[in-house]
Formats: structure tokens, C-alpha cells, sequence
């Protein structure tokens, strides 16, 4: 094999390398945008609560769900799997908030059986389906704070 020829086939296969990154991240959708927001029930703000984010009009199986946990302040920030934020876009929104279950009097902390389900704080309502959830939510590239999900 001639050097120059091989030189240059090293540096064609690089730039072909680099070409392809390129349009993978180019074509792999937009960039997430910070995204915070607070969940109130009853006008309280909720600790432990998990939103979650459903993309609309993207097929269910491969969506990819931002998801933030509230603080004591009610305050959450979504992160997208290992990334901070969200992509842009509609959403309907889910929250699940369980009461800590509480270990039955006289029962041992250790034992075979499953414990009971945590209760329901919400008491029945329709917030953690995303059948049923009427909360929604818009991205947009400048979007950074959300009004407040004020549940009832």
C-alpha cells in the first residue's frame, strides 16, 4: 500500500466518523430546556410527590419522560433520563403522591409478607393516570418556570 494513500483514507474515515456524529446529534431532536415547576393541593405545597412528563403525539413505547420529585416546598426540577430539563413539546402530566404506609400496631418490621399499599393522598382522584390526568403542560425554548399545578 502506498503511505500517502493510506494518510489520506485515515483522515477520509475520520471526517466521515465525525460527519456522522454530527447529524446523529443534529437529527436526534432538540435540546432539553430547563424546566421547574410547584405541585399545591389544597392550596399546600406537597413533599414526595413524582410528576412525570408524557410526551404527546410520540409513540408511548419509545418516549423518553421527564420526571422531577417534589421538595418540602412543593418544587420540583424535570430531568429527561440522565439529562437535566425536557425537550420541547406538549405534554400530559401525571402525579403520584403516597402516603408513607403506615406498620400496623404489634406487627414485626421484618417478615414474609408484602406490606399494604401505600394510601392514596389524592383520595381517589385522577392525577397519577395519564388516561385520565386533565393536567397539561407546554415546553417551549423559553420556558424555564411553570405556573403551579394547583390540585384540588
Amino acid at each position: 500500500m502506498v503511505p500517502g494513500r493510506a494518510a489520506a483514507r485515515g483522515v477520509a474515515g475520520c471526517c466521515g466518523v465525525a460527519l456522522l456524529a454530527l447529524l446523529a446529534v443534529s437529527c436526534s431532536g432538540s435540546k432539553n430546556v430547563s424546566v421547574r415547576g410547584q405541585v399545591l393541593y389544597k392550596g399546600q405545597p406537597i413533599e414526595g410527590a413524582v410528576v412525570t412528563f408524557h410526551p404527546q403525539g410520540v409513540d408511548e413505547m419509545k418516549a423518553l419522560r421527564p420526571t422531577g420529585l417534589t421538595d418540602k416546598d412543593g418544587n420540583f426540577t424535570l430531568s429527561t433520563a440522565s439529562s437535566e430539563g425536557a425537550p420541547v413539546g406538549d405534554y400530559i402530566v401525571t402525579i403520584n403522591w403516597n402516603k408513607p404506609a403506615e406498620q400496623p400496631a404489634g406487627k414485626k418490621l421484618m417478615g414474609t409478607e408484602l406490606p399494604p399499599p401505600p394510601p392514596d393522598a389524592f383520595q381517589g382522584k385522577s392525577y397519577a393516570s395519564r388516561g385520565q390526568s386533565k393536567l397539561t403542560a407546554k415546553v417551549t425554548p423559553d420556558t424555564s418556570t411553570l405556573e403551579p399545578f394547583r390540585l384540588d
